[in-house]
């Protein structure tokens, strides 16, 4: 169990005059929370146990989006409740070793991007928002030169209580109520897997292949643009000397986006279509480290 205080004081003075500036001129604001945490942790040995906690988190306003002169909504701090529940587990042989973890996390003042009329951003505080999912991770080594890892999340990211103010043609403002909805950016399903392969013959040497996966999402809190996500592979491999004259020296040569995909790593919707932003191309990178013992 424990009990924990925050405080966060900005007293923020902009010295440059104010047509010179994309800050505000002056402001101050105090966040603070006094968060209790409680959690129990049982070890059902050899390597197996259960655990389980309940925490309230805590998240000031960021100095860049409290104190641009282009934020014009106040924002408060956001507070979560998080309850987490889960376990790991290791076969007899050690060969297999498993994690696993469910979540139910309700947010309050949850600060968020929100498109603006002029296609320009503003951070708001959203009225309340929940994240429920689970969190896997599995490390398999079926031989002794081969290693095989996955890990992945499933979550489910929702509106409880959030709304948007628009402008008609005649300049009148509205709201649009977004409860219910899934939360934009926010992907149902995340993988990563690697398989790397040492071989006997060659100690010192290794190979690996990596599968990235990011599941589709929605681009705008109104649920009606999507993107479908993507998929990339990755070629790392790399060999460390073992003979004592290099001892200590490795090289490593690893090729990003293998295929040379074009995806994008973040997609945002606004009233004009989406922005997207282009992951790089097939990368290269060629590296050397040393290692200093004293033996």
């Amino acid at each position: 169990a424990g009990l924990r205080y925050d405080h966060v004081h900005y007293a923020f003075a902009n010295s440059l005059p104010a047509g010179s500036t994309r800050y505000k001129q002056q402001e101050t604001n105090n966040f603070n929370i006094l968060a209790p945490k409680l959690g129990l942790t049982y070890d059902l040995g050899a390597n197996n146990g259960l655990y389980a906690n309940y925490s309230i988190g805590f998240q000031p306003p960021e100095t860049s989006s409290l104190y641009s002169s282009r934020q014009l909504t106040p924002l408060t701090q956001a507070t979560f409740n998080n309850y987490e529940a889960g376990g790991w587990y290791t076969t007899s042989d050690k060969k297999l070793y498993a994690e696993l973890s469910l979540y139910d996390m309700e947010g309050h003042n949850e600060i968020i991007s929100q498109l603006m009329p002029d296609n320009t951003t503003q951070n708001q505080n959203a009225g309340a928002t929940r994240h429920r999912g689970v969190e896997y991770s599995i490390s398999y080594a079926p031989l002794p030169v081969l290693s095989l890892r996955f890990n992945g999340t499933n979550a489910l990211h929702t509106y409880i209580n959030y709304s948007e103010v628009r402008s008609n043609a005649a300049g009148k403002s509205y709201s649009i109520a977004y409860n219910g909805n899934r939360m934009n950016n926010a992907p149902a399903w995340i993988a990563n897997t690697e398989i790397t392969w040492r071989p006997l013959f060659a100690p010192g040497f290794r190979l690996a292949t990596e599968w990235q996966h990011i599941g589709g999402y929605f681009t705008n809190a109104a649920n009606t643009k999507s993107y479908p996500g993507y998929n990339v592979y990755n070629l790392r491999t790399g060999y460390q000397f073992k003979k004592r004259t290099l001892k200590g020296v490795g090289v490593w040569l690893n090729v990003l986006n293998l295929a040379d995909k074009l995806y994008a790593t973040t997609v945002t919707g606004n009233q004009y279509g989406d922005t997207y932003n282009a992951a790089p191309p097939r990368t290269y990178t060629l590296g050397i480290s040393y290692a200093i013992s004293k033996y």
